[in-house]
């Protein structure tokens, strides 16, 4: 623990005890910060910030405060003050009736101590052995007095000072995997402030004048090395004078035609930045408005430089406009998304995205709506739109938002507008994601939008609003698309709607203490969304907080993941994949059902086609049941069965999963890249006697539930029509099952093997265990 998160209480603590009769620091602090509230809201001097910060205090702060905090002076939102803050932050979201409020007293205590690691529980354990150590307080204190009457009634301040000299010592945060190493990986942090104008962190204590830059030193600050590529920051404007627009770009270049946040006047809004760095480690901010405004950056990750060629690694651009419907660029004419229509976006080829080997891209959408409230979805073309958004606006309302999306096979990305009227749309792009299998560790995999939570109707957590100053805890890996394991962050647009009072939003790792940084700022009736991208605690789970003193409903769309450090399949598990409709068979049963099998040379091939094997037909009219509904194909089915957390269409189209293949151990999270094997190939089948059935009798084997299975499609096409003389799987922990499934199929359909195909099968039931 640091030495500044108990200093300011040891320094004053002696002074405001005879004032409250020696009450716990935590409830002292908290009845002194509420008695400044409540005579500063009689002067309307008090207003809800963007972060948990106070200006210093003036000369209406009521005495016992002025005494109780002397030192303090609230000089700035770092971690030498995050307790206090908090206290005053929960006040200050409009906490009334705190005087004599045991709850209150219990929140602040839980929300300090959870900060700074401390424990005030009057019988603790280690009491008796910390008491040696209450002469050294009371030399702090200035009282001997005051020593004997903390070792009587709390331990609050002995415990800060024991532990900030190691004698107790926290609980060590998680151990963190090796960090990514290939360029264009995305290394995640728990968010960082590494700007805040109002207390001159990071640039002058000043608002930024009008048409003015802030050039911000990213690298070598706050865990961000030199030399990164980019970085991912959450900007934040709070009190302009004026209504305009931010733009954030690489130091070194030319401010471009492009927008990151827009604002009114006296607003208050985030939104998500990915920025390439300058050669010099700075980015720059600039104020593109005619009056001040204060700016406020919390960084959230960066990407390693070097080229980069792995799949999923990430390439910065510098950023480039790709539409405006106003002007016409990017769209068919100068005219506006009308309501509930869709337009479809070229982005490959454009702005500096390659034509070619594009998985993803990432654009800031910024809508200026007409006449009607609604909100704005980006998805890949050639999908069905998602339940998801990306953008919530109100009538007649200009808003960004940071956009992660999948791009389709034609290079394009859709977005819809699902309002009751027209809107104008600009689209910048910031980067693009290398197409291909993600394999190293901070590598982007996109998804197609996928709803993680939505309080509303109790999806991903119960059927209400978000109390205030409370946590959502949101499991995000093994559900849409995002794998169990292997996880380092995720990528997901945080909506907050209908909040019953103003306040701010923080999104971090589970597990993790709340960090000094918001990510989204709403006001009471608002709905407002923000992209956010946060490490995944070790649970699987992020937090959210509602810094607020209302309840509030969240939503939130995953759009992808990175990757961690890739862990060692689990082949054994893998191999399972293959029992899917097996009967049970010991592998004494299966030798013997094998030696039952007509024993010849393979038949001729001629005359042969996929083609007389119709496949894929509709899967509950081949014996399939019906999932995920009636209308599947076999494909889908299949796809379906052996899924994890699959996403699909009311048509059956699957929209994300995870798929382990049986053959090799890996795991797959993109449908493109599972194939649908013929256990025993079509044309295997063929020249071993399904050349003599009917094309009734192939089609059923084509569409049997015991024939296919989903596999990689490397696999898949390294095996070909291969025997298991020939090929076997790649993950020997299936040779069994995989043996198994072969005999049961030849068996049902009478299908002869060749003398080395019996041999092969033999030796592979031969691994298994029964």
């Amino acid at each position: 623990m640091k030495r500044a998160c108990w200093e300011p209480y040891a320094t004053n603590l002696h002074r405001a005890m005879p004032v409250y009769g020696w009450r716990s620091c935590s409830a002292v602090l908290w009845r002194s910060v509420a008695a400044w509230i409540l005579s500063t809201r009689r002067s309307n001097r008090v207003a809800l910030n963007a972060e948990p910060y106070f200006e210093p205090l003036g000369a209406v702060t009521p005495a016992p405060l002025a005494v109780f905090l002397s030192s303090i002076r609230w000089l700035a939102p770092s971690a030498s003050t995050r307790c206090a803050n908090r206290a005053a932050t929960s006040a200050a979201a409009g906490d009334t009736g705190v005087f004599g409020e045991r709850t209150s007293d219990a929140l602040f205590a839980r929300r300090c101590d959870a900060d700074c690691g401390v424990c005030n529980e009057y019988d603790d354990p280690r009491r008796t052995r910390l008491v040696v150590e209450l002469w050294g307080v009371a030399k702090l204190l200035g009282s001997v007095e005051g020593a004997r009457l903390i070792a009587r009634r709390g331990l609050f301040v002995l415990l800060s000072m024991v532990l900030a000299a190691g004698a107790i010592v926290a609980s060590p945060e998680r151990a963190s995997a090796a960090e990514p190493s290939v360029p264009g990986a995305f290394v995640s942090m728990s968010p960082t402030r590494l700007l805040d104008t109002r207390v001159g962190n990071g640039a002058p204590q000043r608002a930024v004048a009008a048409n003015s830059t802030v050039a911000l030193q990213v690298a070598g600050r706050s865990g961000v090395p030199a030399g990164v590529a980019a970085v991912v920051m959450n900007v934040t404007v709070t009190g302009p004078s004026r209504d305009g627009f931010v733009t954030v770009y690489p130091s070194g270049t030319a401010m471009p035609t492009a927008s990151n946040l827009n604002f009114n006047g006296g607003q208050t809004i985030p939104n998500l930045v990915t920025v390439k760095v300058g050669g010099d480690g700075v980015v720059n901010l600039t104020n593109n408005s005619t009056g001040t405004v204060h700016l406020l950056a919390d960084v959230a990750g960066y990407y390693l430089p070097g080229v980069p060629t792995e799949p999923g690694t990430f390439v910065s651009l510098d950023p480039a406009r790709l539409l405006d419907t106003r002007t016409g660029l990017g769209a068919f004419s100068a005219s506006p998304v009308y309501q509930y229509q869709t337009a479809s976006l070229q982005v490959t080829g454009r702005g500096g995205v390659p034509a070619t080997g594009v998985s993803a891209v990432v654009v800031n959408v910024t809508v200026k709506a007409s006449y009607a409230a609604g909100f704005i979805t980006v998805y890949p073309s050639g999908s069905a739109q998602p339940t998801a958004s990306n953008l919530n606006f109100s009538a007649q309302q200009i808003i960004p938002n940071l956009v992660t999306v999948k791009v389709g096979p034609d290079g394009r990305i859709n977005l819809t507008n699902n309002s009751a009227y027209w809107s104008d749309l600009i689209v910048d792009v910031a980067g693009y994601y290398l197409a291909g299998t993600p394999t190293q560790a901070g590598a982007f995999v996109s998804l197609d939008p996928a709803r993680l939570l939505d309080t509303r109707v109790g999806n991903g957590a119960p059927a209400s609003p978000v109390a205030r100053y409370a946590s959502a805890g949101l499991q995000v890996t093994n559900r849409g698309g995002v794998p169990a394991t292997g996880v380092a962050a995720v990528v997901a647009n945080v909506t907050v709607t209908a909040p019953s009072a103003p306040g701010f939003m923080t999104v971090y790792p589970s597990g993790s203490a709340m960090p000094t940084a918001s990510n989204l700022n709403f006001s009471s009736g608002q709905t407002i969304p923000n992209l956010t991208t946060v490490k995944v605690g070790a649970d699987g789970k992020i937090a959210l907080t509602n810094n607020s003193a209302g309840d509030a409903h969240l939503i939130a769309d995953v759009a992808g993941y990175y990757l961690g450090e890739p862990a060692q399949p689990d082949y054994a598990a893998a191999a399972l994949q293959l029992t899917h409709d097996l009967p049970a068979i010991s592998a004494w049963e299966a030798s013997t059902k094998l030696g039952t099998l007509t024993v010849k040379p393979a038949g001729s091939m001629a005359g042969y086609s996929r083609d007389l094997f119709p496949h894929w037909r509709d899967a509950t009219n081949n014996g399939w049941p019906p999932i995920p509904n009636s209308t599947c194909d076999v494909r889908q089915a299949s796809l379906y069965r052996e899924g994890t957390g699959v996403n699909y269409t009311s048509a059956c189209d699957i929209l994300s999963g995870s798929w382990v293949d049986a053959y090799t151990g890996v795991t797959l999270y993109a449908a493109s890249d599972v194939d649908i094997d013929h256990v025993v190939p079509l044309a295997d089948s063929w020249r071993s006697g399904a050349a003599a059935w009917t094309t009734a009798q192939r089609t059923t084997f084509a569409n049997d539930r015991l024939v296919v299975v989903a596999v990689d499609d490397a696999a898949n096409q390294s095996k070909g029509d291969k025997s298991p003389d020939v090929w076997k799987p790649q993950n020997q922990a299936a040779h069994c099952l995989y043996a198994k499934r072969w005999i049961a199929i030849k068996s049902k359909y009478a299908l002869s093997i060749t003398s080395a195909e019996s041999s092969a099968l033999s030796q592979m039931l031969g691994t298994c265990a029964n």
